[in-house]
């Protein structure tokens, strides 16, 4: 239900590899896993940069595609954009569960931190869905310098009690053991990193009431309410993309 197999984008990839600005990455892991994903360069200096973890069916090329035609334009002024494989997703190795993406998170972080394009005082956490759950508990240990949340869900137990109550329609009145909690709202209280949250109210794959019930577990978070558009319409709505730009900009200027 959580990692459903998910190619690498080929095609894609072959795009991005003709694009000046995009670098493609493997990044060792602890357990001797290779992480395979795209770096996107929003110009020659040192700038921000946003981490971003996608959604449960998403793979880096596709997405690290659709960043690079924002890049010199307004809404990535100051940043540029990093996103990985999941293990066992596209060519990157391993097993997919909540603690080795977790582990492939910190791996991440700490590349990008070391590069000398990037400033490690302006990294960005960004998630999707899934993501969602990573870039909280990673925001909790690592304190960037923003949070923003595509579609988050409450925890992992109440994303997969929904989903199942929305598949049989039926409503699961008790909790259900799961293998992978992802407790973003146990991590979300300690936050004191700013944070957006954009979801939209008629979101079937991660309810709407999830992800408004997490945001008011931060000490400090935006929510952007979208009318319409669905578990994607942060990617089009132009309430969203203008907060998300507004966002970044705050924090260029902190």
């Amino acid at each position: 239900f959580l990692y459903p197999p998910v190619r690498a984008n080929a095609k894609a990839e072959e795009r991005l590899r003709a694009l000046p600005n995009a670098e493609q990455m493997t990044i060792p892991g602890e357990n001797g896993e290779q992480y395979n994903g795209w770096f996107i360069k929003n110009g020659t200096e040192k700038a921000g940069l946003i981490l971003y973890f996608g959604g449960n069916g998403e793979e880096s090329a596709s997405r690290a595609e659709s960043m690079a035609q924002l890049t010199g334009k307004e809404m990535l002024t100051g940043f540029h954009f990093m996103c990985l494989d999941y293990p066992g997703t596209g060519h990157s190795t391993g097993q997919r569960d909540e603690e080795s993406i977790y582990r492939m998170a910190r791996a991440a972080w700490d590349q990008a931190a070391a590069r000398e394009d990037v400033n490690p005082e302006k990294i960005v956490l960004a998630g999707w869905s899934l993501g969602t759950g990573t870039a909280v508990r990673l925001t909790d240990e690592k304190h960037p310098a923003g949070l923003i949340l595509f579609a988050p869900y409450y925890n992992g137990g109440e994303l997969v009690r929904s989903n199942i109550g929305e598949l049989l329609q039926t409503s699961i009145p008790i909790p259900l053991p799961i293998r992978n909690p992802y407790r973003s709202d146990h991590y979300a209280r300690n936050i004191q990193t700013p944070v957006l949250v954009v979801a939209a109210r008629d979101d079937r794959l991660v309810p709407y009431a999830q992800s408004q019930r997490l945001a008011g577990q931060f000490p400090a978070a935006r929510l952007v309410s979208l009318e319409t558009g669905g578990h994607g319409a942060m990617w089009q709505d132009q309430a969203a993309l203008t907060a998300v730009y507004q966002f970044l900009q705050g924090l260029q200027n902190r």
